[in-house]
Order: C-alpha cells, then structure tokens, then sequence
C-alpha cells in the first residue's frame, strides 16, 4: 500500500508540474503572437502611409529621382503588401530607400514630412523584424512547437 500511495502522489504531482508548464507556457506565447502580430499591422500600416506620403509628394520627387522608382512606389499603393512576397517586400522598400536618399539631399519644403516618415518606417520595420525574429525562434523550440502546433500557430515572415 506504501509503494502504490507514492506513486499515485507522484503521479500527480507530475501532472500538475507539466499542466502548469503548459498553461504558463501557453500564455507566453500567446502573449507574444499578439505583441508580434500589433507590430505587423503597425508596420504594414506605416508602409502604406509612407507609400501615400511619396506619391502625393511625387512632383517634388520627380526633380530628384528617377521615374522608374517613382513608378515602383505608385505600383504598390492598391496593393495588399501583406501578400507579396520577398522579392516584392524588399523591392518596394529598397525604392522607398532610394527616394529617402534622394529626398535627404535635396532641399525642399516637404523633406522632413517624407524623411521622418520614411525613418519612421524603418523604425517600425526594425521592431517587428526583431519581434518575428524571437517570436519564431520561440515557437520552432521544444516543446513549444509541439504546442504551437496544436493552437495552429505558425512562423511569420519577415518584411525583408
């Protein structure tokens, strides 16, 4: 009766450690889908707002950069850049890059809308990038992804 009584408490105790690790565990990641997954609709909202501020400047930019990049940022203003993707995510913002470049050594009375906008941007960028980053490494661990799994969670990508 001795053995069978410890091992019944064991048993339990087992249970209980593991359920808890579980439900702590759980929540982490939750926590962390929902920090990772603000950041994204806080970044792709500041992308299309930054695509918006450029191409309503487009006359002004037009004195300093080229059309074909102007033209690649006026492509990506009905476009769900949610769904693009890498090569299209890295395309648009390396045009973005080069018009803030080009912006950043004219002189102009919009060049601090679209120079803190396009810093703004990056900033965001850096963040969320940073955010997939930990929140993936998290998830693909043991044995988080066991249970990512079952809550049908998944990688995120990158903007690039």
């Amino acid at each position: 009766m001795g053995w069978y009584t410890f091992v019944l408490v064991a048993a339990s105790i087992i249970t209980i450690v593991v359920s808890i690790f579980i439900l702590k565990t759980r929540s982490v990641v939750l926590k962390l889908w929902n920090q990772t997954s603000k950041l994204e609709i806080q970044f792709y909202r500041k992308l299309v707002e930054t695509i918006q501020i450029y191409i309503a400047h487009e006359d002004i930019l037009i004195q300093f950069a080229d059309s074909k990049t102007i033209e690649r940022v006026k492509a990506c203003e009905h476009t769900d850049l949610r769904k693009a993707n890498l090569t299209q995510r890295q395309d648009i913002f390396k045009a973005l890059q080069t018009l803030y470049v080009k912006t950043d050594m004219g002189n102009h009375p919009a060049k601090l809308t679209l120079c803190q906008s396009f810093e703004m941007l990056q900033k965001n960028r850096l963040e969320f990038n940073s955010k997939v980053l930990y929140y993936n490494q998290i998830i693909s661990g043991f044995p988080v992804s066991y249970l990512a799994k079952k809550m049908g969670l998944k990688e995120k990508q990158y903007f690039g």
